[in-house]
């Protein structure tokens, strides 16, 4: 099933994905737009999208990888969501390879938004069914309020 999957995504069994690490974004400590703004993390973001499509990666994953210190799922903000949908937005456009979208840390509901309205193929969360204490904290899976928003998305 799993692969069947895949390859409906990217046509080959085992795909390679590449990484569009976002720059800080609004919200986060590290973001200052005096230093770089928003257009300038979507210019960078897109740049380097066009060079791993280039370099021959069969999809991108967009995830705001410099919003460390990261916060849980249920603590991150409308901010983070809204950048990050505009970045994947022009990078999207900019590709002709899949994309799929991960918001740390376990932003599995932000992440399916996101990529419901970009039309992202997948998405990524780093506890689906388990538990485990992090940095930010007691990370719980999501598996069951996930599944059910996804329902509620028809994503």
């Amino acid at each position: 099933m799993r692969e069947k999957i895949l390859y409906d995504i990217f046509n080959i069994k085992k795909p390679i994905i590449g990484m569009v690490h976002l720059r800080a974004l609004p919200g986060s400590p590290n973001y200052s737009s005096s230093d770089i703004d928003m257009k300038k993390v979507i210019d960078i973001a897109v740049k380097e999208a066009k060079l791993l499509e280039k370099a021959g990666i069969d999809g991108l994953q967009i995830e705001n990888i410099w919003d460390y210190p990261f916060v849980k799922g249920n603590e991150i903000g409308h901010e983070t969501t809204a950048a990050m949908t505009a970045a994947a937005v022009k990078v999207k456009e900019a590709v002709n390879i899949p994309i799929g979208i991960n918001c740390h840390l376990n932003g599995g509901k932000q992440a399916l938004a996101i990529a419901k309205a970009v039309d992202a193929k997948w998405i990524r969360v780093f506890e689906w069914v388990n538990a485990y204490i992090s940095r930010a904290g007691y990370i719980e899976g999501l598996s069951g309020k996930l599944s059910r928003y996804r329902a509620f998305l028809d994503a």
